[in-house]
């Protein structure tokens, strides 16, 4: 799932970044409490932050330009790949300096609606402009969307069709039946 916080067309300021860096600060505080598997934050300086993964698996979301070093976990390795790394920093921050994003790996405890109402709220931040998406955001706004928009044709269908049959008939009794049973039948 991602998170942005953006500016418009105005550069976030030291406290905009600050009020941010706060608000991922408290998600990382309740990780349980959302089921967040990972954060990958922006920085507010020239490097990137992560926190640790809860377990390996979590990892594999998140991306490496370096190989482990003997020695060392692989979840260690990631993380210190990505704190050196700036292209990490650079792809959360814009280049125009409005938004920044941040990149939250969470579990499949809660439903979609109730995640994304979970989320919404926890990621409200004063002075900027907060949204979050993700794959199964989009697909589920999408099915409430047609489920609505197929409500709307049904009734639609159904005052046109009871219109034509009053008109056709001129009598207010035979359309409903055959509506009626018609309905029945389906």
């Amino acid at each position: 799932m991602l998170v942005v916080f953006s500016n418009g067309k105005t550069k976030l300021n030291d406290i905009q970044k600050s009020q941010i860096n706060n608000t991922l600060t408290n998600l990382e505080n309740k990780k349980d409490q959302y089921d967040i598997k990972n954060i990958v934050k922006p920085s507010t300086d020239s490097a990137a932050a992560i926190s640790q993964p809860s377990n390996a698996q979590s990892t594999a979301a998140v991306p490496s330009s370096s190989q482990s070093m003997p020695g060392t976990s692989s979840a260690s390795a990631n993380s210190d790949s990505l704190n050196s790394d700036p292209t990490v920093s650079a792809d959360l921050n814009s280049k125009d300096g409005t938004t920044m994003l941040a990149q939250l790996n969470v579990g499949k405890r809660d439903s979609v609606n109730q995640m994304d109402a979970k989320l919404k709220r926890a990621v409200r931040t004063a002075s900027v402009k907060t949204y979050i998406t993700s794959p199964e955001s989009i697909v589920n706004d999408t099915q409430r969307a047609t489920k609505a928009g197929l409500l709307k044709t049904v009734i639609i269908a159904v005052v046109i069709i009871l219109l034509t049959l009053i008109l056709l008939f001129r009598s207010l009794i035979i359309p409903v039946v055959s509506l009626v049973s018609t309905g029945i039948a389906i």
